[in-house]
């Protein structure tokens, strides 16, 4: 975004259990990197996506990808036909 300075990346971790029976997972890392007129890197902000980090910890992921894939993405497909049909 350059009107903000702003670039912004998003960059996909994997971490190994240090127990064998806990499987490894994946996540996200967001890197925000804010620059000044001279393009100086000025601040970096980085975010992990919590929610994910979280789930997988607990052994929630699986139940967590169950439900999104198999209840709440037909009930929004459904509902957002039924919108687009009633114009």
């Amino acid at each position: 975004e350059p009107d903000r300075r702003l670039a912004y990346f998003i960059l996909e971790e994997h971490n190994e259990r240090s127990l064998s029976f806990l499987p490894g997972f994946d996540f996200y890392v967001l890197v925000f990197t804010y620059y000044d007129e001279s393009k100086n890197v000025t601040r970096v902000d980085v975010q992990y996506d919590q929610m994910s980090f979280f789930l997988h910890c607990m052994g929630l992921a699986q139940g967590h990808a169950w439900l999104v894939e198999n209840v709440i993405t037909p009930f929004a497909l459904r509902w957002a036909r039924a919108y687009h049909a009633s114009g």
